[in-house]
């Protein structure tokens, strides 16, 4: 019976010798792994929900090698510098070599309508004085921006209006095959070595830069020298 009790004395304090002491370095860590997870978590769902539409954007962009950039590193191109006058202002940009997608703002006067453009530009190894097909639509148009004379005899009143700086040029751009390619709801002007597509009525999602891209594409393909167009028209005459 002593032993018994001797034993019995003994086993808190064995239970007690053998329990771990409390390790503060493994309790931060798991609550370091805890946090760490849920920021994760809260970046990834917020990423897929509320901000998919800028993550497709990004995805699209490394998947085609363009350069994603955004305010304040998103800057007009040369080729739009005139625009400053109307305070654009570039609110996404999708470079890469001399292709540009661009969405921006522009306000002519400090209480009017600000306006939303989506334009893809592209630089081409050719230069025309500047001239452009314009929607026939009472819609703004891109080309609106521009100190563009019309030229409405030069086209018939069903898709497209001619305009340009000079008469030549817009004679050039009635007589291209670009009108034929172009979208009714697209706007074509053509600057310097510079072509712009103005999508405006279109979404600005990845869906539209592909076929803005394949577009373009044929445009340049088929855009003569201004010269080149200028002396086929008298050919023609």
């Amino acid at each position: 019976m002593r032993d018994d009790h001797r034993m019995t004395g003994m086993m808190p304090l064995a239970i007690a010798a053998t329990l771990p002491r409390f390790n503060f370095a493994i309790f931060f860590s798991l609550l370091l792994v805890i946090v760490a997870s849920g920021i994760v978590f809260f970046f990834l769902t917020h990423r897929w929900t509320l901000d998919r539409r800028r993550a497709a954007l990004s995805d699209w962009a490394s998947e085609k090698n363009f350069s994603l950039r955004l305010p304040p590193r998103a800057q007009l191109p040369a080729a739009l510098q005139s625009l400053t006058s109307v305070g654009a202002r570039v609110n996404l940009a999708f470079t890469r070599g001399p292709i540009s997608i661009l969405q921006l703002t522009t306000i002519a006067q400090p209480n009017s309508r600000e306006l939303r453009w989506h334009v893809l530009l592209r630089e081409m190894d050719r230069a025309w004085s500047p001239a452009g097909l314009r929607p026939i639509n009472p819609a703004p148009s891109f080309l609106d921006l521009f100190a563009l004379n019309g030229f409405p005899s030069l086209l018939p009143p069903e898709r497209f209006s001619v305009f340009a700086t000079e008469p030549s040029a817009a004679r050039a751009m009635a007589k291209s095959p670009v009108r034929g390619l172009l979208p009714p709801d697209i706007g074509l002007l053509v600057h310097g070595p510079y072509v712009t597509l103005d999508f405006s009525r279109r979404p600005f999602d990845t869906i539209e830069f592909e076929r803005m891209l394949v577009v373009m594409e044929q445009l340049v393909r088929h855009l003569p020298a201004q010269a080149e167009a200028a002396t086929s028209r008298a050919e023609k005459d």
